[in-house]
């Protein structure tokens, strides 16, 4: 069997959190209060996105393409968490929509980080 790299395992367990987060604040639509959900998969997304284009560089054979691979990936990065805040702040604060809250988005956006942290921190050791 194939062993997965952090990057690839931080991609699957940071999706199956912010599943499980949207599935554990599911019972906030029959409260009315659907943006806390809907944020958690806006921000949750960007971050599982946002962590699936490191996949990218992480298999470059040439060092010099591997680092312009990795700058594109850090501003395409960068853009999709700033575009998930923006996002969820027009539409809630300016056009009064309230279909993503803020600090639901803000929030989740640290899911793949803290995975990824977490999963240098406690190395697992495969068989």
């Amino acid at each position: 069997m194939k062993t997965r790299s952090i990057l690839q395992k931080t991609v699957i367990i940071s999706s199956i959190v912010v599943v499980a987060a949207f599935v554990a604040t599911f019972f906030l639509f029959f409260l009315g209060l659907m943006e806390i959900p809907l944020g958690i998969l806006l921000g949750g997304g960007a971050s599982t996105g946002a962590m699936a284009l490191y996949l990218i560089d992480e298999n470059s054979p040439n060092h010099k393409k591997a680092i312009r691979v990795t700058i594109v990936s850090i501003i395409l990065s960068s853009l999709i968490h700033i575009s998930a805040l923006v996002l969820a702040a027009v539409l809630y604060y300016v056009a009064n929509l309230h279909i993503f809250n803020i600090f639901a988005t803000f929030g989740s956006i640290f899911v793949g980080q803290i995975v990824y942290i977490i999963l240098n921190l406690f190395p697992v050791k495969e068989k």
